[in-house]
């Protein structure tokens, strides 16, 4: 249970460190801002990286099929977008797994050339750091316990304890569509879902396919509410100013599109989704 003393917009530490420790065979950023940003080099691409002939990406590593690791490999539907893109600009790829939240001012301070983890271009992100065109849309989805009680009404969630990602668009979308219900903060997904099957929490707020693959590990778990979310498309995260990067990626993700690259690994890595008919780049909210 948790404390009477948590307030709505509780922060839950722990989980991330811990997973990302036990990992070996890769090198993992931890997104302190101590850390100072290397200098950006010109490759012969034309454009900007932190090393020259590589891409820098940050990523997540709980956020499955999207962006995880699996035995010290980076995998997901986010990062072979990204590989691909890499290829098209010429670059090589590199990834490095961080808390979520500390995704966007370590790309904004020059730490990572790319930020991607499935994370929408809200206004609000988009002075911090700006962003390729959107690359996906999708549901939201309330994952719970078939004995929690939240049922596919919205209201259902009212007086309930609703985990979500810290940073996230899921505050936003909670607070519009799930609105009676105590909001918890969690620095990870993994995390959240383990206060779930403790009782910490009685729901868990993510995005629709990456319940759905919770849901095939613990088979006791459910996901009965969805919300749409297709207004805030998903889009690469890059430091502001960095214009040739943010063209290159633009013109491949339209050129990953046109030769069905970016079909072949939607349907890959989301297999209970049903296929788009309106295919990217989406246009991100200007408002």
């Amino acid at each position: 249970m948790i404390p009477s003393s948590l307030s709505r917009r509780t922060v839950l530490r722990g989980g991330a460190a811990a997973v990302l420790a036990g990992l070996v065979g890769t090198t993992y950023a931890c997104g302190s801002d101590d850390v100072a940003a290397p200098a950006a080099e010109v490759g012969a691409s034309g454009i900007k990286t932190i090393k020259a002939g590589v891409l820098s990406v940050a990523t997540m590593s709980d956020a499955k099929p999207n962006c995880w690791i699996e035995n010290g490999e980076f995998k997901g539907f986010d990062l072979d977008l990204a590989r691909a893109v890499g290829a098209k600009l010429g670059l090589a790829v590199e990834f490095a797994a961080i808390d979520f939240p500390a995704m966007f001012p370590a790309v904004a301070q020059g730490r990572y050339d790319m930020g991607a983890a499935s994370s929408a271009g809200t206004v609000e992100r988009q002075k911090v750091v700006d962003f390729s065109a959107g690359y996906l849309g999708g549901y939201l989805g309330v994952l719970t316990t078939k004995t929690s009680g939240i049922t596919d009404q919205n209201a259902s969630t009212d007086g309930k304890r609703l985990g979500l990602l810290q940073g996230s668009i899921q505050e936003a979308y909670a607070k519009k569509f799930l609105p009676g219900a105590t909001l918890v903060m969690f620095p990870d997904n993994n995390a959240g879902v383990a206060a779930l099957q403790t009782g910490r929490v009685d729901g868990y707020f993510l995005d629709f396919v990456v319940g759905t693959d919770y849901i095939d590990q613990h088979p006791d778990l459910v996901q009965p509410i969805a919300v749409p979310a297709f207004d805030q498309p998903a889009a690469f995260p890059i430091k502001k100013g960095n214009t040739a990067l943010k063209e290159g990626v633009d013109k491949a993700i339209g050129e990953l599109v046109q030769d069905g690259t970016w079909m072949r690994l939607y349907t890959q890595y989301f297999t209970k989704a049903p296929k788009p008919t309106d295919l990217p780049p989406y246009a991100l909210p200007t408002a």
